[in-house]
């Protein structure tokens, strides 16, 4: 008789020590992790994380934009009271980290006007003329008029209607904080000869009433409507305490002739102790404001002094005459001085016409960028938020902040031993670092008084660091601008791959 199989039981119990030693033996030979099917299927499980890669350290470039506020500059001045200088300005550079959504810099330039007394009034020789302006104040030109008399240090009369003070408070206490006079030309333009003696005198009241607040000099002018006036008028007017003021050139702006026409009119009867008559408001003034920005240069150029009414007269005395000013930029001050008018700027032979004449920075000169840098083959692009001018040179795109040191060419910074300004609403810049950027040379010849730049230069730039190109010398031949002391490069706060020779 046969034994009977043993139980399953049984079985497992006998075999499995022996099967657990076998695999374990296999687990022990198994090749190392990344190969063989143990692994394969390890990995395919039970995924392991991949080791982290080591980034590259090139720290990100800042994104930083600017915003500038322009602060007017006012003075305290024996005679005449609070002043605000005319075309000149402190600012308030705020630079701002878009990514990180905050302010990481501030910068302020201080500008303090270089006064002196103003011969105005005591001339004998200087032919003087009085400009005025009839129907305003306007939105949209008297400010533009405004403007354009700050950039000529010019002053003039606006004969406002009383009927739009009241929406124009900032261009009343404005044309009287830059120097101009403030006159009455009646509540609504109405024809005085119309008028009852009671009617006239409460017309005048109105509008004095509603200057009151906003003016701090006597309104001694009257201009009647239509310079309709007879002995009852006149007598009604001066009753109240005012003058009439007539004119001797009208120009006819208000037909709208073109500027030429008006500039052409003006000069044709311009003569000492001239008064003309035009508008800035009542209509389309864009041809007066036109005719403005060259009339006020050639009367210039005449010899003639722009005053107002009250100093054609000799009843007030003139505001100070500013001569440049002292910028202050982190407690570093620069002295720019204004009285180079004689001083002209030739391009390859042409004359550059400059809306505003030279100024001097520690001995080097600093002209307008706009017409200089077109007459060198680039055009200035302007950021009035920035207050900056960008341009193409040939090495690349430079942006020059105003009232500032900051130059930059392809986002590196440059450093410059001289600010570029904002002067009389103008962009100044030196005259060694338009030449340098556009690859041209530049002097100054002090028997014609003229800066002479030669074109853009097609040879290497770097090629050219020993050549003294970049010279200018002031009128007794001492050293104006070395361009390579004026301008060399240091290397970016952030991301930078080192110093840059350009």
């Amino acid at each position: 008789m046969l034994p009977l199989p043993p139980k399953p039981s049984s079985l497992y119990r006998r075999w499995l020590p022996v099967l657990g030693v076998f695999v374990l033996a296999l687990l022990l030979a198994a090749p190392s992790a990344g190969s063989g099917p143990v692994a394969s299927l390890s990995r395919l499980s039970v995924p392991s994380p991949e080791p982290p890669q080591e980034q590259a350290n090139e720290p990100s470039v800042p994104h930083l934009t600017d915003s500038v506020q322009l602060l007017p500059v006012r003075v305290e001045w024996p005679g005449y009271g609070a002043y605000t200088v005319p075309g000149l300005y402190s600012t308030r550079r705020v630079t701002h980290d878009v990514d990180l959504g905050r302010t990481v810099a501030m910068e302020l330039a201080i500008a303090e006007p270089m006064l002196a007394q103003n011969s105005v009034g005591s001339s004998t020789t200087a032919p003087r003329i009085a400009l005025t302006f009839d129907d305003g104040p306007s939105a949209t030109y008297t400010p533009q008029l405004l403007d354009i008399f700050a950039q000529n240090s010019a002053r003039c009369t606006f004969f406002v209607l009383g009927g739009l003070v009241s929406k124009h408070k900032q261009l009343i206490q404005r044309m009287e904080e830059e120097g101009h006079e403030v006159a009455i030309h009646s509540w609504w333009h109405a024809n005085y000869t119309g008028l009852s003696d009671g009617a006239i005198a409460s017309d005048l009241a109105r509008c004095q009433r509603t200057l009151d607040p906003l003016v701090n000099r006597p309104v001694r002018w009257m201009r009647p409507p239509y310079g309709a006036v007879n002995s009852r008028v006149r007598n009604a007017i001066t009753s109240a305490g005012y003058r009439v003021a007539m004119w001797t050139i009208d120009p006819r702006d208000w037909q709208n002739p073109g500027a030429s026409a008006v500039v052409s009119r003006i000069l044709k009867q311009a003569k000492n102790g001239s008064i003309v008559v035009m508008h800035d408001g009542g209509g389309n003034r864009a041809g007066t404001v036109a005719a403005m920005r060259i009339l006020l240069p050639r009367l210039r150029e005449r010899g003639f002094q722009i005053v107002t009414m009250s100093e054609l007269h000799g009843l007030s005395e003139p505001p100070p005459a500013e001569n440049g000013m002292i910028l202050t930029i982190a407690d570093e001050r620069y002295r720019i001085e204004a009285d180079f008018q004689d001083v002209r700027v030739m391009v390859d032979g042409n004359p550059v016409e400059l809306a505003e004449p030279p100024v001097m920075v520690r001995d080097q000169f600093l002209v307008p960028a706009r017409p200089v840098l077109r007459a060198l083959g680039t055009d200035a692009d302007w950021n009035p938020q920035e207050l900056s001018v960008s341009f193409d040179g040939v090495r690349g795109r430079f942006t020059v902040k105003l009232n500032s040191l900051d130059v930059s060419l392809d986002d590196q910074e440059l450093f410059v031993q001289v600010p570029s300004i904002y002067y009389h609403g103008t962009a100044m810049l030196p005259v060694w670092l338009m030449a340098n950027a556009c690859g041209a040379t530049v002097q100054f010849d002090p028997a014609t008084r003229t800066i002479e730049y030669t074109g853009r230069v097609q040879t290497d730039v770097r090629s050219r660091q020993a050549e003294g190109l970049m010279t200018l010398r002031t009128l007794d031949g001492v050293l104006v601008c070395d361009w390579m002391q004026g301008l060399c490069a240091r290397p970016r706060s952030r991301g930078s791959s080192g110093p840059r020779t350009i």
